[in-house]
């Protein structure tokens, strides 16, 4: 027997043949679902443990010596102006470096080299960078924490109640 109607299957063994295709399409389907949970559960339990850790953290204590100060020092590395790509700061220093800093304005890029840093900027400083990254610590009293600290718990909050929803 065939089956009369505009462009789907002709025949009974057509019809069974997509019937077939779309169970093996719905079990493709079941199994990516199935994935996806198990993400999402996963997904939740690590922003409940990163809650938790936020929870229950100790806040950093406050430095006991003030944080170096940076010295004036020149843009690293190449940049293009005017489409040409060149370190600006080691090329002015080469040669005419007042005129070179004038006419290619490299006074914000170069401030050591074109002498424009601001006054009472002390000169760089050779130090290692772990009192720099000490001090990049979030500082905080004891009995608080950084805001920030508060917003991402909120945020964390908020996507773990998507989640169980």
């Amino acid at each position: 027997p065939t089956i009369s109607g505009g462009g789907g299957p002709t025949s009974w063994g057509e019809l069974k043949s997509e019937i077939d295709a779309l169970k093996i399409d719905m079990g493709g389907l079941t199994t990516d679902v199935n994935q996806m949970q198990s993400q999402l559960e996963d997904l939740s339990n690590t922003i409940g443990q990163i809650l938790s850790l936020l929870q229950n953290r100790t806040p950093a204590p406050a430095p006991k010596t003030p944080a170096p100060t940076v010295g004036c020092t020149d843009r690293r590395g190449a940049w293009t102006i005017d489409d040409t790509f060149r370190n600006w700061c080691t090329w002015a220093a080469k040669a005419s470096t007042a005129s070179r800093c004038k006419n290619r304005d490299l006074y914000a890029d170069c401030p050591k080299t074109c002498d424009s840093c601001p006054s009472g900027t002390p000169a760089p400083v050779a130090s290692t960078l772990a009192p720099v990254i000490s001090t990049l610590a979030p500082v905080a009293s004891p009995t608080s924490e950084c805001s920030c600290c508060a917003e991402v718990k909120e945020i964390l909050k908020e996507i773990l109640q998507i989640l169980q929803a």
